[in-house]
């Protein structure tokens, strides 16, 4: 005789244990799909599951950067099936990462100039947020600079160890685009004998204006071309001294300060 048996094979709930993931810090959102099942995460030692290991949507804590593996399991009384997911914790600790973008520079009429930045990071960046350059080496904090462009350049230096850590800083490069001498000798030589102001061509109704030490004004001319040599208002050679001037430029801009002439 013979007789004949069933055997039912249980499947079980399916265990999705989520996405991996790359992340920075200590600390992650699980995502394993909820399922009408018993649930419950397991890792290494030293993690912990916020609220509970039973939530499928835990918030992991890890005790160091690095790269863990945690394990979703799930039932239903009867079968059990499990699903891993890695996640890798990422370093974000900055604080013994220092980034100096380097004192702020004024430049007359020159595009180009040496960097003087330094970053403790294993890796450096220069980028611009407002103005134009253009880097030697985009990757040396003390890299040259050229193509800068007239006004305000806003350069970045960022210091990095690892995509999570990183510190940045900040350098402004004005360029304008005038040049004014600090002094000129009309002493007839052909020599610096006349006071030229790199760029007024750009700015044909300035006013320039010249003052001794007592405040008389000495000398002023509307749409200065570079022709003053060193006469007076009265046509004569003014004495050798220190003047004070101001340039005004069209009503946009004023720069004033002092000169020496000495024949």
């Amino acid at each position: 005789s013979s007789s004949t048996q069933v055997i039912t094979v249980l499947s079980g709930p399916d265990a999705l244990a989520g996405e991996d993931a790359m992340v920075c810090g200590n600390t992650h959102q699980l995502g394993a799909s909820p399922v009408q099942a018993i649930g419950n995460w397991s890792g290494p030692n030293g993690v912990h599951f916020i609220p509970g290991a039973a939530d499928p949507s835990a918030l992991v804590v890890v005790p160091g950067p690095g790269n863990y593996v945690f394990l979703w399991t799930v039932g239903d009384g009867q079968c059990w099936n499990t699903d891993t997911v890695q996640v890798t914790f990422l370093s974000d600790d900055i604080s013994d990462l220092s980034v100096d973008a380097g004192p702020d520079q004024v430049l007359d009429i020159q595009s180009t100039t040496q960097l003087e930045g330094s970053s403790s990071g294993s890796s450096s960046l220069w980028t611009v947020i407002q103005g134009s350059a253009v880097f030697a080496d985009a990757t040396d904090p003390l890299t040259q600079v050229t193509g800068l462009g007239t006004g305000t350049n806003i350069l970045v230096l960022t210091g990095s160890n690892g995509p999570c850590a990183e510190r940045h800083d900040t350098l402004r490069v004005i360029v304008r685009d005038l040049f004014i001498p600090e002094g000129f000798s009309p002493n007839g030589d052909g020599v610096n004998d006349l006071f030229e102001i790199t760029g007024i061509s750009i700015y044909p109704d300035n006013t320039f204006q010249v003052f001794d030490r007592w405040g008389r004004p000495v000398f002023e001319e509307q749409g200065y071309a570079n022709g003053w040599d060193g006469r007076g208002r009265s046509g004569g050679d003014l004495p050798d001294d220190t003047y004070f001037y101001v340039l005004n430029l069209e009503g946009d801009r004023t720069y004033n300060g002092y000169l020496v002439l000495k024949r």
